[in-house]
This record gives C-alpha cells, structure tokens and sequence, in this order.
C-alpha cells in the first residue's frame, strides 16, 4: 500500500510538472500589437499579440488576444490548446475542459496566425469591451494544455 501511495504521489508530482511547464504567461505589459512567442513543444511555436479590432460601427474597438501557430517540422500535426486569459478578478480559460479549448490541423512548415478577421476558429479570443462598464480587469494570456499529434 505504501508504494502504491508513493508511486501515486510520484506520478502526481510529474504530471503537475508537465502542465505548469506548458503554462508561460505572457504579462498585459509585454503585450503588443507584434506577435512574441510564448510557447515551442515539439517543432511548433506559439504566439501571441493583442490588438484591437472594430467589430460594431460607431461603438470603441474591442480589444483581443490573437495566436499565431507556426509548425517548423516536415510533417502535418494535429494541435490542442487552449488559450487562458488571467484577470485580477479569476482566470477564464484555465480549465482542461474550457469551451476556449481548440483542436488545429497544421500543415508542413504552414502558419496559422489570428487576425480581426476572425477567419480561423480557436486563434482568438476577446480581452476587453470598453463599450460597457465593470468588466475585469486583464493581466495576461497563457497557452495551457497543449497536445501534439
């Protein structure tokens, strides 16, 4: 029983330590319209950018976190993550079954990258609407649980 509750415990301690390996946070105050790498695990780079993006005619533009994903390998992969947002008030994203969770096919040496088109699902998400009042207050974006096929 004790080392079953040690090998647990072991087993524990090294699938933490993988996830919060793939958690690099990029702070709001690094943040700019150019994208910066936040992340690389097996030949594909993730990065990120905020921009602000008029979405409604006569109202402030909103402003967004957008990913771009570039495979550097010969080969197709099959990318899942997710993109977290951590506010002063919680964190919207940060759970493994978030609806902010995406699954890419990219090809060979390709670049998906989000812009205000909005042309590519999962490469986006919305950071703050400064067209209403109250909303939370934005302190960075981080790529959780990323799983290469």
């Amino acid at each position: 029983m004790k080392k079953l509750l040690l090998g647990l415990t072991f087993l524990s301690a090294m699938l933490i330590s993988q996830v919060s390996f793939a958690q690099n946070q990029i702070n709001d105050s690094e943040l700019t319209t150019e994208f910066v790498q936040i992340e690389e695990q097996d030949g594909v780079k993730f990065s990120v950018a905020k921009q602000e993006c008029m979405v409604f005619e006569g109202q402030k533009p909103l402003v967004y976190i957008f990913v771009k994903i570039e495979n550097t390998t010969n080969v197709e992969k099959t990318v899942d993550f997710g993109i977290a947002l951590s506010y002063v008030e919680g964190c919207s994203g940060c759970d493994y079954d978030s609806e902010f969770k995406t699954t890419l096919t990219i090809g060979a040496g390709e670049t998906i990258t989000g812009d205000c088109n909005f042309e590519t699902r999962g490469t986006s998400r919305i950071v703050a609407n400064p067209n209403l009042e109250g909303g939370w207050t934005f302190e960075g974006v981080q790529i959780m649980f990323i799983e290469i096929k």
